[in-house]
């Protein structure tokens, strides 16, 4: 795992290497003194422990936080170096194999922003055994359907025919060395659909500091991996099968992705219960680089609450 990565330094003295299956990967570990409590965070689609930070450091005012790479993100070897496909299957077979690695006689509350509230879905429907460790569960702007996204009928279907048709070495390699080229990415990324909420109204500093993030995340990130995991989101359906817990579900007011309704449904086909609390966030999430502070958003004062009584 020889990677490059751009930080914004709130980590700089909080991560540690892990290994699954001969994967190197790394993990995020903020220490809590004041409490035992243990908040495990699982992050979403093309992300990095850096992209997360200010997420990560909102949390520990509640207890410990760990937050482990997934295969093929954050600058971790893919599930592809070991001739696996990264399904949502293997990748919450990953996410079992962790929490019964680090945690195995421990409670933990566990927390999944977007996609990775879809990893922590398969894997507790998955390893239903898992359900006793968990005090609480978090979906911070998660899904569980592809009829989830408010995306038109053809983007959507356009989506994802075009991750299935790279969704192979070749096509993916060229896919890395041409569209995702740093000049091609300084020149348009900017300004495509899914982007362009990112760089709405910065001045040129906070632009050059965010396309440079951006650039790097990509090449720590697996493009195969991330093509791959795009197929199966847009084709996903989590409500086949029941998980026997409460949900706390945070979702945001201006969603461009997601329309909350229905979300809210399609989850309740899953959970015992769940308590929604909507925040006014801009977009889908947090920005690429957000504080402590601005991360802080994403905890209502209900789920701060929570937090604050587990110990």
């Amino acid at each position: 795992m020889k990677k490059s990565f751009v930080t914004n330094g709130l980590l700089t003295d909080n991560i540690e290497t892990i290994e699954y299956k001969t994967l190197l990967g790394r993990q995020a570990k903020l220490l809590n003194k004041n409490t035992q409590s243990k908040i495990v965070f699982v992050y979403g689609h093309h992300a990095s422990l850096e992209r997360v930070a200010g997420i990560l450091l909102a949390l520990s005012d509640f207890g410990d936080v760990y937050c482990p790479d997934l295969p093929g993100f954050g600058g971790m070897d893919s599930l592809y170096k070991i001739n696996q496909t990264p399904t949502i299957d293997n990748l919450a077979e990953y996410l079992a194999d962790y929490l019964k690695k680090n945690f195995k006689n421990q409670k933990i509350v566990l927390v999944g922003l977007s996609l990775g509230f879809v990893i922590i879905t398969r894997m507790l429907q998955n390893y239903p055994e898992l359900t006793k460790k968990v005090i609480l569960l978090v979906s911070l702007v998660g899904f569980s359907s592809y009829l989830d996204f408010n995306f038109s009928q053809f983007r959507q279907r356009s989506y994802y025919l075009g991750a299935v048709i790279l969704d192979n070495r070749f096509f993916s390699y060229f896919f890395n060395k041409i569209i995702l080229s740093e000049w091609t990415l300084r020149l348009f990324y900017a300004h495509t659909y899914n982007a362009r909420t990112k760089f709405f109204n910065m001045n040129q500093t906070e632009y050059n500091q965010k396309i440079a993030f951006e650039i790097n995340l990509w090449k720590i990130n697996d493009v195969r991996t991330w093509l791959h995991t795009a197929r199966e989101f847009l084709s996903l359906d989590n409500t086949l099968k029941r998980v026997n817990l409460a949900l706390i579900y945070v979702g945001s007011g201006h969603d461009n992705y997601f329309n909350q309704d229905n979300v809210l449904t399609n989850l309740n086909q899953i959970f015992s219960s769940i308590d929604n609390y909507l925040i006014d966030l801009a977009n889908h999430s947090p920005s690429i680089l957000a504080s402590k502070e601005e991360a802080l958003t994403l905890i209502p004062k209900q789920l701060a609450k929570l937090l604050s009584e587990i110990n």
